[in-house]
């Protein structure tokens, strides 16, 4: 009787064996597809959560820069445009005009470096005569030679940085001196090479240091170009993709 029981469990068990194993494969697999899939949606809530909050410290920053500087800008340019209306000296008041417009410049520039919205487009190729003017308004005598060309806003941008920054640079450290801005082409290449002469006069009480000339390195490099500033400086920044694009820091 015994030996019919145990091979009446036998027949059935061993058929079933495999089923049943089959079984508890799928139900780990499945339970191991539930687990990971978890683990991913909790891995992108909190990566979700550390982009709001970069997102929110960036936009608190971005509110605070233009809240602070925007204000004294706006009082330059408010104060500026009061002398310009009492004073009876046309050279202050020419001054006082320039002063306004340098201001607004400034804060619109502003906007735009902080993606506020309604900001303008950021200055290119085309704003250069614009800031020779308003460079030689301030006193500073530069020759400007310039060129017909339509690069990217990329490297469009970066020209017009090059020579913002070598004018900058000249007031600061060269007051008085001649300056002499140029722009060549080639089938490749855009060259704006940047030139002054001696100091004249002594140096302005500006505050001293900074990075701009790291930061333009780095602008000029991601517009594929290269940058040096040493006696003669000069920077390139490519016009038509080269077939080997030379890019070198210096």
């Amino acid at each position: 009787m015994a030996n019919l029981i145990l091979s009446a469990m036998f027949s059935v068990v061993v058929p079933a064996a495999p089923a049943a194993l089959g079984v508890l494969i799928r139900l780990r697999t499945e339970l191991t597809t539930t687990l990971a899939e978890r683990d991913a949606a909790r891995r992108a809530e909190l990566t979700a959560r550390l982009d709001t909050a970069r997102a929110d410290e960036r936009a608190r920053i971005t509110r605070e820069i233009h809240d602070a500087v925007g204000h004294n800008t706006t009082l330059i340019a408010v104060q500026a445009a009061a002398l310009a209306a009492v004073t009876t000296d046309p050279a202050a008041r020419e001054t006082a005009e320039q002063l306004r417009h340098l201001a607004k410049q400034s804060l619109a520039e502003m906007r735009a470096a902080l993606g506020l919205a309604g900001a303008p487009s950021h200055n290119g190729l085309d704003d250069l005569p614009r800031l020779i003017t308003s460079t030689r308004t301030a006193g500073v005598q530069v020759t400007y030679t310039g060129i017909d060309a339509t690069p990217s806003p990329l490297i469009s941008r970066a020209l017009y940085r090059v020579v913002q920054e070598a004018l900058t640079n000249a007031v600061k450290h060269a007051p008085g001196a001649p300056v002499e801005v140029t722009l060549t082409r080639d089938s490749t290449r855009i060259t704006a090479t940047i030139t002054n002469g001696p100091p004249t006069a002594p140096s302005p009480d500006l505050t001293p240091g900074g990075t701009g000339l790291e930061g333009l390195t780095e602008r000029v490099i991601t517009a594929g170009g290269t940058l040096s500033a040493t006696p003669t400086p000069t920077a390139a920044s490519p016009y038509a993709p080269p077939s080997q694009p030379e890019i070198r820091r210096k």
